[in-house]
């Protein structure tokens, strides 16, 4: 689970990250992934010497950190906001084949209970797309 891209660039990087922390928690409890620590992927990345973890937004930079580390998969998670509306978008690789297998979006209000919500939805389709 990569950290929230704010693709506003409204929001505070403290909400993000606490956002990343949720929606890797319910991703797991929820959907039964096995998620590795936000730390390994720090930790690869500055072996690597790419930006920093937060720059770590594209795809291809996904998919090559996710196989460093040995995953399976990866989820891309962007938080858009236009006018007063906010939608969370959420994408999972597969690292095998390169290719998105699942994609997701919910749409909610801007406030950050509202953004916890969302992200508890998007967990909550994934699961849903998982068990099918």
């Amino acid at each position: 689970v990569f950290d929230v891209e704010d693709a506003s660039g409204k929001h505070e990087a403290r909400a993000l990250q606490q956002l990343t922390e949720y929606l890797a928690t319910k991703v797991t409890e929820l959907a039964g992934y096995r998620v590795i620590p936000r730390n390994q992927l720090k930790t690869r990345l500055a072996e690597e010497k790419r930006e920093g973890y937060k720059q770590c937004y594209d795809e291809s930079c996904q998919i090559e950190l996710g196989k460093a580390v040995a995953a399976q998969k990866s989820l891309a998670t962007k938080l858009l906001q236009v006018g007063a509306s906010c939608a969370i978008s959420a994408t999972l690789f597969d690292l095998k084949s390169e290719t998105a297998e699942k994609a997701t979006s919910v749409r909610t209000d801007c406030s950050e209970n509202g953004l916890l919500d969302g992200m508890e939805k998007i967990a909550q389709q994934l699961a849903a797309a998982r068990s099918h």
